[in-house]
């Protein structure tokens, strides 16, 4: 068996026992496209912080309310965030919630290094569903780490044709 890079133990993820969840760096959403705190994030914090793991968490960006979004996340990230861990952008138009611009992408990738300091960002983007924004985002920030969706084998061909790494796996 392969060993486990990371785990997603997001908000639609059911934990009966902690104990069996697996010492690995986890991510989780932690604010949601409405802009509110993950009521399932809220009431594992404890936890999470408790375990000592490396902590990724992520954000769904929702067009006119990202600025915001970047500052609720980095305030709820900041108990449960480890130097050496990542954080997540989630740049898709989940549930009917619309496509961010590519002007509010810059402003959350630069908000984001103000709050988490550089280097810290992986973006996932579906660059089937997003292509434009897609290309401005590979063009204007070419070294910031990529993640595209993939559940079967032949996703890696995707991932490797958009210079990506899978995120999803099942």
């Amino acid at each position: 068996p392969r060993d486990i890079d990371l785990l997603d133990l997001s908000h639609w993820n059911t934990i009966t026992r902690w104990a069996d969840v697996p010492h690995v760096p986890i991510v989780h959403r932690v604010i949601t496209n409405e802009n509110k705190i993950d009521d399932r994030f809220s009431s594992r914090m404890g936890v999470i912080a408790s375990r000592h793991e490396l902590f990724g968490g992520y954000v769904v960006l929702a067009p006119g309310i990202v600025e915001t979004q970047i500052d609720n996340y980095a305030s709820a990230m900041s108990s449960v965030w480890r130097n050496g861990a990542f954080t997540q952008l989630d740049v898709e138009p989940w549930d009917g919630i619309g496509l961010i611009s590519a002007a509010e992408l810059d402003m959350a990738i630069e908000r984001h290094a103000r709050h988490f300091g550089p280097g810290r960002l992986i973006v996932y983007m579906n660059p089937y569903v997003t292509p434009d924004l897609w290309q401005h985002f590979v063009t204007t920030h070419p070294d910031v780490p990529r993640w595209v969706p993939g559940y079967r084998p032949e996703d890696h061909e995707k991932a490797e044709r958009y210079d990506a790494t899978i995120h999803q796996w099942s």
